[in-house]
């Protein structure tokens, strides 16, 4: 979607989709298939939407539901009429063409691409939507061999390399993940251009999108943990700042499958170790007895004190007493909805982050009325386990790779 100018009226959509119920896609798809597409200086006045026999099914109910006049001149073609190509082998092969990847990889401004256009009847296309087949969900729910080879997708990674590499100078706007989508559609309904700093941040997530798939296969049939690569090519979410103030912070993950913030300062680089820390012993503990109300309370990754208790109050209490002087200014977490009684009591601790499954609203009332400031986090219901397969850290310009430290002590001597 370039701010040049184009030589036709009718704007031209590619859309493969296989989360076809995703709100985000849906919303962008229709919006589409409603209003005139920016193109530089021109707008369209038509769209031509090209996609699988599914997807087209799937354009085809959203322009029923849609009554502007732009959506009754939107056109739907299936890839297999474009290319004269039919799907095959069971789907296998579907948008696998020269034709659908000229029409992505098609400079704008080369006159030798121009004349391949022309001479091929290529039909450049200015936006490209794919949402891959989900691999990592096949595996995680445990299907067989065969059925998780038929997840990996082929056809939508090419793709979506295809479509960011010409999206990186502009020429085609591709969306990868309901996160761009959602990007995306705001800045169309202002009614001008994509500015360049989306269609580049769309490139990126594609690219990123490409490398966490590929690099899940690999773990996959490795047999190895995957998450290092998946966070790695994740959009990193900025941290308030790093081990000190003048550092900067990013962290790759997925946060909020752990906490869910209710109140306080943005969560800082050593906030979160700390609070890795404090959730990966409070586990301990909840492994050895879950039915015991448990508080841990940790300052600079050092445990202050740790503790069951008859409920939650007497865990925190006896938590206390282990270092009360340390505790100041500590992470607490527990393993039981935060209570009257324990709220009243942890509110007179100076405490710098409080994380609970759950809080009472009285409970969350007295925490807010005395320790304002002070971050609270809820974990997240079935948050994953801290206790990766791996741990990392980097030295002498690489990346040490251990793995997780879950053996009980023993008097066994330590191998040479």
């Amino acid at each position: 979607m370039s701010k040049r100018s184009r030589p036709r009226s009718r704007s031209n959509c590619l859309v493969s989709l296989y989360h076809k119920d995703n709100a985000a896609y849906s919303a962008l798809c229709s919006w589409l298939m409603s209003n005139p597409l920016p193109l530089g200086d021109t707008v369209s006045d038509g769209t031509s939407f090209y996609g699988t026999s599914g997807t087209l099914s799937y354009l085809a109910s959203l322009q029923e539901g849609c009554t502007s006049e732009h959506a009754a001149h939107a056109e739907l073609h299936t890839i297999a009429s474009y290319t004269a190509s039919p799907e095959m082998l069971g789907g296998r092969v579907k948008s696998l063409h020269p034709r659908v990847f000229g029409s992505i990889l098609a400079r704008e401004g080369r006159a030798d691409d121009l004349a391949d256009v022309a001479a091929h009847d290529l039909t450049p296309f200015d936006l490209v939507i794919v949402d891959l087949y989900p691999f990592e969900a096949a595996v995680a729910s445990g299907k067989n061999l065969d059925e998780c080879i038929e997840l990996i997708d082929i056809g939508g990674i090419a793709l979506l390399r295809a479509a960011a590499k010409n999206g990186i100078n502009d020429r085609v706007l591709v969306v990868g993940s309901p996160a761009t989508a959602t990007t995306v559609l705001q800045a169309l309904r202002t009614g001008k251009p994509v500015p360049q700093e989306v269609r580049r941040a769309a490139a990126l997530d594609a690219f990123r999108i490409t490398c966490a798939y590929d690099g899940a296969i690999a773990g996959w049939l490795a047999g190895t943990d995957t998450d290092l690569i998946r966070h790695a090519t994740t959009s990193p979410l900025t941290l308030r700042y790093g081990e000190n103030p003048h550092q900067d912070a990013v962290f790759h993950g997925q946060l909020s499958k752990q906490l869910t913030q209710l109140q306080g300062k943005a969560l800082s680089f050593n906030n979160l170790v700390d609070v890795d820390a404090a959730l990966g012993l409070l586990d301990d503990l909840s492994a050895i007895n879950p039915n015991k109300p448990a508080f841990v309370i940790v300052k600079h990754t050092n445990a202050c004190g740790a503790a069951f208790g008859e409920n939650l109050a007497d865990a925190y209490t006896r938590a206390l007493a282990g270092d009360p002087v340390s505790a100041f200014g500590g992470i607490l977490v527990c393993n039981r909805q935060v209570d009257t009684t324990t709220a009243t009591l942890l509110v007179d601790l100076f405490f710098d982050i409080l994380v609970a499954p759950s809080f009472s609203d009285d409970a969350t009332a007295r925490i807010a009325a005395k320790s304002a400031k002070r971050t609270v986090c809820r974990r997240a219901d079935g948050a994953p386990p801290l206790h990766s397969a791996r741990r990392v850290k980097t030295a002498l310009g690489g990346i040490l790779v251990q793995d997780d430290d879950r053996a009980l002590l023993t008097t066994s001597p330590a191998p040479d």
